[in-house]
């Protein structure tokens, strides 16, 4: 789904997104990704999604707490 904008790059304050010529999409090295999210908000093409946070599991998450 990656455009290849390279939005996402400068918005990384652990450097983990780079660029990837070949694929000619950016790729996330998930041992120096934190999960910070700030990726995610800034992909134009939603691409980018953080680990254990995804609608379905927030939503869980949600149900839990209130007991729904």
């Amino acid at each position: 789904m990656c455009s290849g904008c390279k939005v996402c790059i400068p918005l990384c304050p652990y450097s983990a997104i780079s660029y990837d010529e070949e694929l000619g999409a950016c790729t996330v090295n998930e041992v120096l990704c934190e999960g910070c999210g700030t990726c995610v908000g800034g992909c134009p093409s939603g691409a980018l999604r953080v680990r254990n946070f995804d609608n379905e599991q927030i939503f869980a998450q949600i149900e839990g707490v209130c007991g729904a």
